[in-house]
């Protein structure tokens, strides 16, 4: 009975903080970033061509750069 009423308030705390649905200044979505790299994976149907965020569009993307040029 205690966890269920933590888990009742930790639910109400996150639902009660929420964005404000009219107010999309504060919460709203961020911005797509903007940038294209070359794709070098060789199997890849897009091998060669410079792809961005503006490639997949209405699609879920994750971006991972394992290491920096510089």
């Amino acid at each position: 009975m205690k966890y269920s009423s933590l888990i009742v308030i930790t639910f109400f705390l996150f639902w009660s903080s929420g964005c404000d649905s009219n107010d999309d200044s504060v919460c709203g979505s961020p911005d797509k970033p903007t940038f294209s790299l070359e794709d070098l994976n060789p199997s890849s149907e897009t091998h060669g061509e410079y792809i961005g965020p503006q490639t997949f569009n209405d699609k879920v993307t994750l971006y991972y750069f394992p290491f920096s040029e510089t």
